[in-house]
């Protein structure tokens, strides 16, 4: 169930809890998503992810999506007379298909290059663990051409300020999942800097799962039974108008 209508109620909590006297806990995280399970049928044309939360004043938050890996294709082309063919191939395995690095000030503003990699906190961290085959003429070119495609596409994401901090104690972001988003678990991982250092992190976790029509059914009936029973009712009306336009000649005959 989506927690959007209750947002300006639970932000007002947050704001309760994130101004308890100093001392209290002056590194508290406090962080909530919106949703934690995506239903994926026949008919998902993607969703948009809120998380939202509470820092100490003065703070920056990072928060760093990261989807289930996929298979991805590489190839390059080569011109062959006046016809482009492709001339080889790459098969990459272990890279996330989503990765979504955003934060309340530019990266760069925040911490060293040296840092930001120490930290985990480049696109290219999470392409440490990948498989590749296909091609050997490929392999010193292929992680650019991977970041710059999937970059392209927004399917990899860097921006700054893209977490909005609301009166320097409250933060909220959102995180698109496109129609072709990957199934299975999503972790986020929220960091709370101040002085120039990650002092606190946490996880939050997304599931993005396919139902099938009898599932989303069953889900939409306990989740929102008054609907059902207006959307039934007015179902089972246009069902009689119907056979009753459709029998009346033949009672008639």
């Amino acid at each position: 169930m989506s927690l959007r209508p209750f947002i300006p109620l639970l932000l007002l909590a947050l704001s309760v809890v994130s101004s308890r006297p100093a001392g209290a806990a002056t590194d508290q995280l406090v962080t909530h998503l919106d949703v934690d399970r995506v239903e994926v049928t026949t008919r998902f044309q993607g969703q948009r992810i809120l998380l939202f939360g509470a820092v100490p004043t003065g703070s920056d938050v990072i928060i760093k999506m990261v989807s289930p890996t996929q298979e991805v294709e590489l190839s390059r082309k080569s011109r062959f007379g006046p016809v482009w063919l492709e001339a080889s191939h790459m098969s990459v395995f272990g890279a996330p298909e989503l990765v979504y690095l955003i934060s309340s000030r530019p990266l760069d503003k925040l911490f060293s290059a040296a840092d930001r990699n120490t930290l985990g906190l480049t696109l290219q961290n999470e392409l440490k663990s990948v498989i590749t085959t296909g091609d050997a003429s490929l392999t010193k070119d292929w992680q650019p051409a991977f970041l710059y495609l999937k970059q392209k596409n927004r399917r990899y994401l860097v921006a700054g300020n893209a977490v909005e901090l609301k009166d320097k104690r409250l933060f909220y972001a959102h995180m698109d999942l496109p129609a072709e988003s990957p199934l299975g678990r999503y972790r986020l991982s929220i960091y709370l800097v101040r002085d120039g250092k990650v002092v606190r992190r946490q996880e939050e976790f997304l599931e993005v799962q396919e139902v099938s029509l009898e599932e989303w059914f069953s889900h939409v009936v306990q989740t929102y039974p008054w609907l059902f029973g207006v959307l039934f009712t007015l179902g089972m009306m246009v069902m009689g108008l119907v056979l009753g336009i459709v029998l009346r000649p033949a009672r008639e005959a």
